[in-house]
């Protein structure tokens, strides 16, 4: 059969303009992730291994008017385009703090859905090891049109950042972790005279997300897929990521768009499932320290990562929940993991 691109790609993906200005507005973004929930995924703990995680990002308006918030127009525009017509730029800053325990982190039975030892004192040589991360990260962004597989150019958006930061005692996740039990559970971890040492933390991120976008004819329904890839550079993580997520609801829940393509309503609610997996060349949380002798595992090479929730968006409010369901990270895990993610994203 001999159907060629362009009909493929329109009966396929129906990639459909919307005819408004697309702007955006300063964003502040508040992102939770906890293990500490019903688990649809059936692991054997609630509360283990990647324990907690909070972050809130600030992005910027779009650069406009000849103004560049951090620089990001020149940065941009100086970093290899990789076959995209950059039509905006803005920039941004991000902090983020995140929580690794063993399994068994109280002394005594297990109860509440956490895991306890008569060793939980001691260092869990057949477990991951105690670790807090806490960064600071100036942030970059980039959207235009670049080609996707040989079909005609979609809408895409790159994303670059650089984490500087702290793993060990210095990231306060040990008196966040201890509160936090002691305010909704009252187990208390009693293994983190086993943490990482201090080391000062690096991580170079960059991403490409493209944006495939189908509205159903004289409906207000409509589904988008988006292909992520990635890399980190840095002795916090070095890795290769590639993913996808779909999203299908009704109204406007675009994860962006071009001032080419115009905006849409802002305005609507949907349901997603996403997947992407890694190539792991380093993970400290796994590794140990870089320049201290520490406790390490031996870690996987290959991690794969699958989550499903609901989200909405309006003009100034957009929020998701995600259930998010992780393989084991390391050769001696005795299961899969999981954890809720909670995004609130604010537009001003």
């Amino acid at each position: 059969m001999n159907i060629s691109k362009r009909t493929f790609v329109a009966v396929i993906f129906a990639l459909s303009p919307l005819c408004s200005e697309a702007q955006e507005k300063r964003t502040l973004e508040l992102q939770w992730d906890n293990d500490s929930f019903l688990d649809p995924f059936g692991s054997e703990f609630t509360d283990r291994h990647y324990s907690q995680g909070f972050f809130v990002s600030y992005w910027n308006a779009d650069d406009s008017d000849g103004k560049s918030f951090l620089g990001s127009a020149r940065l941009m525009n100086a970093v290899w385009s990789l076959g995209m017509e950059v039509e905006v730029t803005r920039g941004g800053w991000s902090i983020g703090q995140e929580i690794y325990t063993p399994e068994n982190i109280g002394f005594g039975p297990s109860s509440f859905g956490v895991g306890f030892s008569l060793d939980a004192f001691d260092l869990q040589t057949d477990d991951r090891p105690y670790a807090g991360y806490l960064y600071l990260a100036p942030q970059w962004e980039r959207r235009g049109k670049v080609s996707f597989l040989g079909m005609d150019a979609v809408p895409a958006r790159d994303r670059f950042s650089i984490e500087l930061g702290v793993v060990g005692p210095a990231s306060g996740a040990e008196a966040i972790q201890t509160r936090w039990h002691e305010l909704f559970n009252g187990v208390v971890p009693v293994g983190w005279d086993n943490q990482l040492e201090n080391e000062f933390a690096f991580k170079l991120h960059a991403e490409r997300t493209w944006l495939l976008r189908h509205q159903v004819q004289d409906s207000s329904f409509g589904f988008e897929i988006m292909p992520t890839v990635s890399f980190d550079l840095g002795n916090v993580s070095t890795r290769l990521t590639a993913g996808a997520e779909v999203r299908a609801g009704f109204g406007d829940f675009r994860l962006f768009d071009l001032p080419s393509t115009g905006g849409g309503t802002d305005k609507g609610v949907y349901l997603f499932a996403s997947a992407e997996g890694w190539a792991v060349g380093r993970n400290i949380f796994l590794d140990g320290n870089t320049f201290a002798s520490s406790h390490s595992v031996d870690k996987e090479v290959w991690v794969g990562e699958a989550s499903f929730g609901v989200g909405f968006n309006t003009p100034t409010l957009e929020g998701r929940v995600a259930w998010v369901g992780r393989s084991r990270e390391f050769e001696i895990q005795d299961g899969a993991n999981s954890y809720l993610s909670l995004t609130a994203r604010f537009r001003f």
